[in-house]
């Protein structure tokens, strides 16, 4: 009953134990279906206490519970509720006799598209998500979406579209209600600002996570959901996401454009930084230029590697590091075809190696060259900008929070006290990428909440 779905191993015991935790849920099975594209998806097959022909579907609640307790690549694709499972001669579940999960199931809100773009939006959304109908209301991270369907759904807008739209809109605009309106209005001479709301609300005072090497800040949604409700938290995302901005290749100035972004949008501290991977390390530039400022910041780093800086990264090993890290953050695996790279360079290189990773869906099926391109311009630019750079002490102190199954016989830690930094460690559940995801995310927020100045 342990089964590998997109390279991660999976016990199906987990998720039925986790949905029978749930207070609506009976009994519960999981199996592994092909689904129409050929592709494998969990399902889960559901019986719920006292069922009532009236209630409508539990699916939307039991997506919910799961999400918040188990991985993204554990959590369902299909839920299946049954008035009773079907049994053979022996009295045990007979599994070949479970039907198998409507492939058009229906969301959780199943208002129907008022106009053009709606129903173009629906139907983007239906593609992506094996869902079907899709509802104006209904949330994209709740129908299963992540990081990986989230470039494939802006990289789709754009073509069918002509909107160009960064993957951070999901966070404001997470229904096709709300990307309908932002389409509408989609200005392409609009300024391009790095700082981008993903909870803006709550008296505290606010949170800024700096993006990863990827450039995005999508990464941050389930951990910005865990933090306390009266918690505000804003993330940087970096130039050259938008198509417009060219990507900054230099450390230092790109940690100064941020503290300026967040001192034009009004705020003037306390400053409380962090920030995933280079995420801390640009934190960790930030903060030492508001020290020379006379200011203060409360440093987070989450599972941030000094190794990174003041180090040279071959061209050839770019192109693959953007595809793993692309993979990694959806909970996906990539192995490369090394033979047939390297017959290709520059472009070619980087298209053949996606070419691999959608063969062995670890990247987006429809991600277009202009927008696989884009993405791997800000990629390359962060690592090579981190390369350059020489890190300085600051006088504050900065707390590594690192993930506790990264890297056997190897501590986060360790390189930032090579240097001379001072940093406290804490441990927290997970790996690299799969700390800041259910249930994992949750217990990082705790441990953030807890930390944060009053």
């Amino acid at each position: 009953f342990q089964v590998k779905i997109r390279g991660f191993r999976v016990e199906l015991g987990e998720i039925e134990a986790a949905l029978e935790r749930c207070p609506i849920v009976n009994k519960a099975l999981a199996l592994v279906r092909r689904d129409r594209h050929g592709s494998q998806r969990l399902t889960a097959y559901v019986t719920t206490r006292a069922p009532s022909a009236d209630a409508p579907s539990p699916e939307p609640e039991l997506r919910a519970w799961c999400r918040a307790r188990l991985p993204d690549y554990m959590v369902p694709a299909a839920f299946v509720i049954l008035d009773a499972f079907p049994l053979g001669p022996n009295g045990k579940i007979d599994r070949r006799a479970l039907p198998a999960a409507d492939p058009k199931r229906v969301a959780e809100d199943g208002d129907p598209p008022r106009d053009a773009i709606e129903r173009e939006l629906a139907a983007i959304w239906e593609t992506l998500l094996d869902t079907a109908p899709v509802g104006v209301h209904a949330n994209f991270f709740e129908l299963g979406g992540h990081s990986l369907l989230g470039i494939g759904l802006m990289s789709q807008i754009q073509k069918r579209l002509g909107a160009n739209l960064p993957v951070s809109a999901l966070f404001q605009n997470p229904t096709v209600s709300g990307l309908a309106q932002l389409v509408r209005r989609s200005d392409p001479t609009m300024a391009f600002s790095p700082l981008t709301p993903i909870k803006p609300s709550g008296v505290r005072p606010p949170l800024f996570l700096v993006h990863a090497v990827g450039g995005d800040a999508l990464c941050y949604f389930d951990l910005a959901r865990a933090l306390p409700a009266d918690q505000p938290v804003y993330a940087f995302e970096a130039p050259g996401l938008d198509g417009v901005q060219r990507p900054e290749t230099g450390l230092a100035v790109l940690s100064g454009r941020y503290i300026d972004a967040v001192k034009t949008a009004g705020h003037k501290g306390p400053w409380r930084l962090g920030g995933w991977s280079l995420g801390g390390v640009i934190a960790w530039e930030m903060a030492r230029q508001l020290e020379q400022g006379g200011e203060e910041a409360q440093l987070f780093l989450l599972d941030s590697y000094i190794d990174i800086c003041d180090r040279a990264y071959a061209e050839t090993d770019l192109a693959l590091g953007f595809l793993f890290d692309l993979a990694a953050r959806s909970g996906r695996t990539f192995t490369p075809n090394p033979e047939a790279l390297s017959r290709r360079t520059g472009r070619e290189a980087l298209s053949e190696a996606l070419r691999q990773a959608q063969a062995q869906d670890a990247a987006p099926p429809d991600l277009d060259d202009e927008r696989l391109h884009r993405l791997f311009a800000v990629y390359r630019a962060n690592l090579l900008a981190a390369g350059a750079y020489r890190p300085k002490p600051i006088r504050g102190r900065a707390t590594l929070l690192r993930a506790a199954n990264d890297r056997p016989g190897y501590d986060a830690r360790t390189g930032w006290l090579a240097r001379g930094f001072e940093v406290d460690a804490i441990e927290t559940p997970g790996h690299h990428y799969s700390m800041l995801k259910p249930p994992n995310a949750v217990i990082l927020a705790k441990t953030l909440a807890d930390l944060l100045d009053p």
